[in-house]
């Protein structure tokens, strides 16, 4: 969800296309916005209308991309040339980490430490990131890829670690209007996306010794 608001659309011969001069630079931002509950997601094709204004709506926030290297898990994404931040209410940030170059974004993981007792998440998919967008993105095109990483969970003492792959393909199937209770958007493109996800899980359990 995210990453597609990371990519402001332009018009090229009545048609919308993304390209790479849209995507988002360091110390920009956009709104974030969400409708809550499930809604059918519409038809797929050219110049579709999608009225989601009756969609219940909820708070949202500016979305802001930061330089890697003032944040605090620069050193686990050493590749990264951007990342935002996720609010978590009362919780610490959820920092996300991209790699922008040679028209194409890639995913390269997330880090927090969610709660005061330590508890910390990590996915770290550096060195086999998933690529979330190729450029120029218009309707019909389609690519696909495969990633694979590392997550951590470390609770209480507790670390849970989790062996990642998974196969991604991604298609503009639609574009058009879109309707929502913040407003009408022209020139929208629609990605489907297809993931296949494949996970191995290890719990290393502390054991006191007597």
């Amino acid at each position: 969800i995210y990453v597609t608001l990371m990519l402001l659309c332009s018009c090229l011969m009545a048609q919308p296309t993304i390209t790479s001069s849209t995507v988002l630079a360091k110390g920009e931002s956009a709104p974030i916005k969400f409708g809550t509950g499930y809604w059918a997601p519409g038809g797929a094709g050219a110049n579709q209308n999608w009225d989601f204004s009756a969609a219940p709506s909820s708070d949202g926030w500016n979305w802001q991309i930061f330089d890697p290297e003032t944040t605090a898990f620069k050193d686990s994404f050493p590749s990264a040339t951007m990342a935002f931040r996720l609010p978590q209410g009362d919780t610490a940030a959820v920092w996300e980490y991209y790699r922008f170059v040679n028209d194409s974004l890639s995913f390269l993981g997330a880090a927090s430490v969610l709660l005061q007792d330590s508890t910390s998440f990590y996915q770290i998919l550096e060195d086999d990131p998933d690529v979330v967008a190729t450029f120029p993105f218009t309707f019909g095109s389609s690519h696909a890829d495969v990633k694979s990483g590392v997550q951590w969970i470390n609770a209480g003492g507790m670390l849970f670690e989790q062996t990642r792959y998974g196969e991604t393909q991604r298609t503009v199937d639609a574009y058009g209007t879109l309707i929502t209770p913040y407003g009408t958007f022209n020139n929208v493109v629609r990605v489907k996306t297809t993931e296949s996800i494949r996970d191995t899980l290890q719990v290393f359990i502390p054991v006191e010794t007597r």
